[in-house]
């Protein structure tokens, strides 16, 4: 996406009320919930007279979605009589205004029976007051922001003075009135500051003049001052440009972390070429899919006869192999020569390619996204002042070959001038010896990812570690760091096609008292240059506390996806955002509210949505709640398909060392899950485990997927079925619940069993043994063998 303004037209805006929790909605997550705003604040009125003013005039018992800062919920919505002629009569000109007024709302989970404690009594006699019977099945904070609307509307119908909702200043959702400041809205901007910092390239080649003997990089027995790094980095230039790649060029980087790759990704900027970020232990059928869709011209590899170079040389792509140590011109040896070498290095422009990194292509080819020299730049300044990044840092390089992290992992520290010191593959993605090495080797700031951070936030460490900084990054942050952790935990928030998006400093906010057990870390606020955006499906602005789809703007974002005109199109739009000069809005695809204080907090994906009995849940709000039971280390929550349809839930925890890890049980977490969420978000299967990690250090998702077709998530042995009925039985568990090993004495519903699958079951367990079983059989004998038992012999 190039910084040039894109020409387009913003939404219609036209003040009035506009519908919320309209089941109509094309996109029923983007639900429109009411926020607990202060009464004294005329749009947070406005928005709450107007969701019940939209209940009035179009929902009549229609269906209502709600955060609940959890996860968003449908609701059917049943208005008495009493409240249904009062919001009537609010929408009829010229009636008269009650003085006072008497009513109740109950919030039905849609799809299920009127639940009696979900009632709502809202009273109105000059002296405002509500009371509540929340249901633990809906959630208390859904069922008081919904109270706090109805007895806000009646405040301030009664003070209309006979004025019908047409004609009070509504600030609906996603409609700004005439004079609406819309100071009430989810929209995030970050500071604006002009981009002054140097270009890497620049500052590593002078620094090699100024301060030539400062350690740059240690990896393993190799030690890099700033002047053998620059000299490399100029040396390495000349060999590109001999090569004949210089200016646009592309030079595909195929080695481990460390030295070569640190000197060949200079060396290309300096020579004003893109780096394509290449894994080198990737198959070579899909190494040379990415030389070929990135039009490679060099392979920067770490030897001539490995993988990568022969599969280049089938392609006919030359390679070189960068030397930390090599030999170049005296010009370049000298403090003068350096100085002057960096004088005449290329600033090169804001929308240049910096990177080029492949997405890992799950659901197809993988696709190849254009990284730029301003986002890189922005980047790195953004994090070295939040984490005070500073010459005299040691920054550890975790992030694998291959992936754009890199520019939120190593560069930031050389921008800074300080430090990089290479972590050794082998210890990557094991918390213990990651601890271990940060120790060993003095380091002062750290990035790791998120699997792999929320493991070392439990863990002991030494009173006044050398460590200051850890950021972490990778996948959404559900882990708070205790009060008297000894180190600042950053959450850095972002993609591949946007960068750093947020950072928040996650030790601050506790130590202030804003962590909350009951609510995974926020994400925070935009970084400098950087907007952000909690849009509905039109890409209005929500209010805030309204769950809806994260957007950005500014200049984190990438250039857009190489070669893939249609998901640019879908993912980089023209921004319809008013006030807002970056001409291009990047979708996420992240659900995510912002609370009063401008925090975003991301809730899961819109495309990780699945349905349990009959409910939208996002696995990942979930895995927020089970995170906080003490004793979890690190957790995972998957859904696994049932044979009859539908979904059930599989939670993966690993043990935090010590006694609370050790006295964890299936039923305890799930006893504990039932006082935090609904009965259908209850993982049915709970099973312990180190969790799989992928080489880029995030949860194997598909390996706990692939564990659970045949006996993955038990934990008792298996038995096979001794007698016809057992058989029987457990070829129908096989059938209905999708598994492929099943055992006699394997319980029903902690194999995934729900109670539309039960009924299945039973309903055909009835035919099939010509017997009469019921539900009430299965749930006091939930496995084949003790179910067998109560068939009549014959």
């Amino acid at each position: 996406m190039s910084e040039e303004r894109v020409s387009s037209s913003p939404p219609a805006r036209q003040p009035g009320v506009r519908i919320a929790g309209d089941h109509h909605a094309p996109h029923p997550a983007m639900s429109h919930a009411v926020g607990e705003l202060s009464d004294g604040e005329a749009s947070g009125v406005s928005f709450r007279a107007a969701v019940l003013a939209t209940m009035a005039r179009y929902c009549r018992g229609g269906r209502v979605d709600v955060a609940d800062h959890r996860e968003v919920r449908s609701y059917d919505v049943d208005i008495d009589s009493s409240l249904s002629a009062l919001l009537t009569l609010a929408a009829t000109p010229g009636e008269p205004v009650p003085g006072t007024a008497e009513a109740s709302v109950a919030l039905l989970p849609v799809g299920t029976a009127p639940v009696t404690d979900a009632a709502i009594r809202v009273h109105t006699d000059g002296r405002q007051y509500v009371t509540t019977s929340p249901a633990r099945l809906h959630g208390q904070v859904a069922v008081r922001h919904f109270s706090q609307a109805v007895r806000t509307f009646l405040d301030v119908f009664a003070a209309a003075d006979g004025e019908t909702l047409d004609r009070l200043p509504v600030a609906a959702v996603g409609i700004l009135s005439a004079d609406d400041t819309g100071a009430e809205l989810a929209l995030g901007r970050g500071e604006f500051l002009p981009q002054t910092e140097e270009q890497v390239h620049r500052t590593v080649v002078r620094l090699a003049a100024e301060v030539p003997d400062r350690p740059a990089i240690e990896d393993g027995d190799t030690r890099l001052t700033y002047r053998d790094l620059g000299i490399a980095v100029l040396a390495t230039r000349d060999r590109m440009r001999a090569a004949g790649l210089a200016g646009r060029g592309t030079v595909a980087v195929a080695m481990e972390r460390g030295a070569g790759s640190a000197v060949a990704q200079l060396a290309a900027f300096a020579s004003e070429c893109r780096v394509v970020l290449v894994d080198p232990a990737l198959p070579a059928a899909r190494i040379a899919y990415m030389l070929r869709d990135s039009e490679a011209g060099l392979v920067a590899v770490a030897s001539d006869d490995d993988g990568v170079a022969r599969t280049a040389a089938s392609l006919g792509i030359a390679v070189l192999t960068p030397s930390p140590t090599p030999g170049v011109p005296d010009t370049h040896r000298t403090a003068a020569g350096l100085l002057e070498a960096a004088v005449s290095l290329p600033e090169l422009s804001e929308d240049a390619v910096s990177h080029i990194a492949y997405t890992s292509g799950s659901t197809g080819a993988p696709k190849a996204v254009q990284l730029r020299h301003g986002p890189m730049r922005n980047t790195a300044a953004a994090l070295g002042d939040a984490c005070g990044l500073s010459s005299s840092s040691r920054g550890s390089w975790f992030c694998p070959p291959g992936v754009g992290m890199v520019e939120v992992d190593m560069f930031p520290v050389l921008a800074a001038g300080g430090t990089v010191v290479v972590a050794p593959p082998s210890i990557s993605t094991d918390p213990t010896a990651v601890r271990t090495w940060l120790t060993d080797r003095s380091i002062t700031h750290t990035l790791q990812t998120t699997a792999v951070a929320e493991q070392l936030l439990t863990m002991e460490w030494p009173a006044a570690p050398a460590l200051v900084s850890m950021r972490v990054a990778g996948e959404k942050q559900r882990v708070w760091p205790t009060p008297d952790c000894p180190f600042q935990v950053l959450n850095v928030y972002g993609s591949t096609e946007a960068n750093v998006v947020a950072v928040c400093d996650l030790t601050q906010l506790v130590r202030a008292g804003a962590g909350r057990s009951d609510l995974s870390p926020p994400i925070g606020r935009p970084v400098r240059n950087v907007n952000m955006y909690v849009l509905d499906e039109e890409l209005r602005p929500m209010p805030r506390h309204s769950v809806g789809e994260l957007c950005v703007s500014g200049r984190g974002l990438s250039r857009g996806y190489l070669h893939q005109d249609a998901a640019n199109a879908e993912r980089f739009l023209p921004n319809p955002i008013p006030e807002d000069d970056f001409p291009v809005l990047y979708r996420s695809g992240d659900l995510a509210w912002m609370d009063s204080t401008g925090l975003v907090n991301v809730i899961g994906r819109l495309d990780d949505e699945v349905k349990v009995a009959g409910y939208r849940v996002h696995p990942g709000a979930v895995e927020g709640q089970l995170s906080t039971i003490p004793g979890v280390a690190a957790c995972a929550v998957v859904a696994a398909a049932l044979g009859e349809g539908g979904s059930y839930l599989i939670a993966y925890v690993e043990r935090a060392s010590g006694p609370r890890g050790a006295s964890l049980t299936g039923t305890g977490i799930r006893e504990e899950l039932e006082r935090l969420l609904p009965a259908y978000m209850i993982p049915s299967t709970v099973r312990f485990l180190r969790l799989p990690l992928t080489r880029n250090g995030k949860v194997d998702r598909a390996a706990l997927r692939d564990a659970d077709t045949g006996r993955g998530g038990l934990d008792t042995e298996y038995r096979a079925p001794s007698s016809d009925a057992e058989r029987l039985l457990v070829h129908l568990f096989t059938e209905i619940l999708g598994r492929s090993l099943v055992g006699a004495d394997d319980h029903f519903f902690e194999l995934g069993g729900s109670s539309l699958s039960a009924a299945a079951l039973v309903r055909k367990a009835t035919d099939a043994l010509g017997v009469e079983l019921t539900m009430v059989d299965l749930m006091e004998a939930p496995t084949a063998a003790r179910l067998a038992r109560r068939i009549p012999a014959g």
